[in-house]
């Protein structure tokens, strides 16, 4: 029964429309936040300063912006009105032009415990991620490490069996007609140095993108402090 309320709650949230009073950082730090979800909509920003930053950032959202608040409140009565001005007479001019208007009217005190409680949980949830990640990362560097390592003795082993072949079919060519079997194998071994190479520069390129990934989820953990 609970999990079913919850969901109606859910589903009676998504598509709701949201005004926003006040432009300020606190404006556009709301602005932002609604922005990523699909839960709700910003149908207006009002601010007497036209250059304020959610004012400005509105416009690049093609939402409307006003700079008479009553005027706003006439033209549009969306689900939500979240005032962030922080003026008691602002609130009583809302309070006043809602009347008994079903718009659910939030204001200053609570929008700013709203959104430190938001950001709280946001910065606990980057710092599980982030910890997560550098332990990622820790392993990833630890990998990189051990596969250098052994790349550089198979090339250490591959250089030594290049020698031994190289002196084998000259040793061949010493004995004449009774070498030839020992060239054959020679060659062989040859051979597999080659392949050898072959697969540790495979590995090499393989390495070189496993750091560039790394360094990626350097720069994406860096997005969360």
């Amino acid at each position: 029964m609970a999990e079913q309320n919850a969901k109606d709650n859910v589903q009676g949230v998504t598509g709701s429309t949201v005004g926003i009073i006040g432009g300020g950082k606190v404006g556009l730090n709301f602005l932002n936040l609604f922005s990523e979800s699909n839960l709700t909509r910003v149908v207006y920003v009002v601010d007497k300063d036209e250059g304020a930053p959610a004012m400005v950032a509105a416009r690049q959202q093609k939402i409307d912006t006003f700079t008479d608040m009553m005027k706003a409140l006439g033209t549009t009565r969306p689900d939500f009105i979240i005032e962030v001005t922080g003026s008691t007479k602002v609130v009583e001019m809302i309070q006043k032009a809602l009347d008994s208007h079903q718009t659910q009217f939030i204001t200053h005190d609570m929008a700013f415990i709203l959104l430190k409680v938001i950001e709280s949980h946001r910065q606990r949830v980057a710092g599980t991620v982030r910890t997560d990640i550098q332990g990622i990362e820790k392993e990833i560097a630890n990998s990189l490490n051990t596969m250098e390592s052994t790349v550089g003795e198979i090339r250490g082993t591959m250089t030594d069996l290049s020698f031994l072949a190289l002196n084998a079919r000259i040793e061949s060519a010493h004995a004449g007609q009774h070498g030839k079997g020992f060239d054959i194998v020679a060659q062989r071994v040859g051979d597999c140095a080659e392949t050898v190479s072959r697969m540790t520069q495979r590995i090499e390129e393989v390495n070189s993108n496993i750091k560039a990934v790394a360094q990626r989820i350097n720069v994406s953990l860096n997005k969360l402090n």
